[in-house]
């Protein structure tokens, strides 16, 4: 019995290759977002979590309504318009420039990705054939897996003693410095700056 890695041509299809162009985006973000937001913004590393954490906290109370919505609404013209609204809101991170305005960018961000995850069930159960819904879902979660995998699995950002931090030479912190050459060395092992 051969596996198929993709779902056969159609809605499923369709779906599946949205999810996975989605997907990659949201593993691009995950895996630079910390990155930016503590080297280049200067927020430190606990507002940034608390900030993501109260996020995704709203985000997944919201996600309900916007679902609810999706079902009366019609699923296409919801999911559309909340895909919309989730790019204008990883967009929105671009003015960022202290705690409060980054604390409602992921409020906004998580509201439009929890409320675009019930969009697209939605979405489903309106295009595929009942028989066929728990087949799609898994190949629709095998993109997210694959988010995950292509993202982290090879460790990128990569730190080594070429590129500390994992930055490659155009990328520099807020002052245009590199963060691990500021006195002109590394920091020596186990020592935090």
């Amino acid at each position: 019995m051969a596996i198929r890695i993709v779902p056969p041509a159609g809605p499923a299809r369709m779906l599946a290759q949205a999810q996975l162009t989605n997907a990659i985006g949201d593993g691009a973000y995950y895996v630079t977002s910390a990155l930016y937001f503590t080297l280049f913004i200067g927020l430190t590393p606990t507002q940034v979590g608390l900030g993501l954490t109260l996020g995704w906290a709203i985000g997944s109370v919201v996600g309900v309504p916007l679902g609810y919505l999706a079902d009366r609404r019609g699923p296409r013209g919801i999911a559309v318009l909340l895909a919309v609204a989730t790019g204008l809101s990883v967009a929105s991170f671009l003015l960022v420039r202290s705690f409060v305005p980054f604390l409602i960018a992921a409020c906004l961000y998580a509201s439009c990705q929890c409320g675009l995850g019930a969009a697209r069930q939605a979405l489903l159960a309106g295009l595929v054939d009942k028989e066929k819904r728990t087949e799609v879902r898994a190949y629709l979660q095998s993109t997210v897996n694959a988010r995950a995998r292509g993202w982290s699995g090879p460790g990128w950002p990569r730190a080594d003693a070429e590129h500390p931090y994992g930055l490659p030479g155009g990328f520099r912190d807020r002052r245009g410095q590199f963060p691990a050459f500021r006195a002109g060395a590394a920091p020596a092992a186990g020592r935090r700056r």
